[in-house]
């Protein structure tokens, strides 16, 4: 899964004391494909007739929004990885 492997790619650099140097190309990799993952999954929602997409894509875009905040705040310098 892909989000796994983001997550163990930043685990790796952590392990090697690289992790400032790769946390931004990460944190934009993982927004890039959240972006991509929900919204195949919406259009999958809309195409069954999903009782719930509403409130499930609802949640889609807080986690987007999460994301994409703490890539902005890595790119502020706000974020370190130890």
């Amino acid at each position: 899964m892909k989000l796994l492997d983001l997550i163990n790619e930043l685990y790796g650099a952590m392990r090697q004391r690289k992790a400032d140097t790769v946390i931004g190309e990460v944190a934009e990799r993982l927004l890039e494909y959240t972006i991509y993952h929900f919204g195949y999954e919406e259009k999958i929602f809309d195409k069954h007739g999903y009782p719930e997409k509403e409130p499930h894509k609802k949640l889609h875009k807080i986690f987007i929004d999460k994301i994409a905040d703490f890539k902005d705040d890595v790119e502020r310098g706000k974020v370190t990885a130890s």
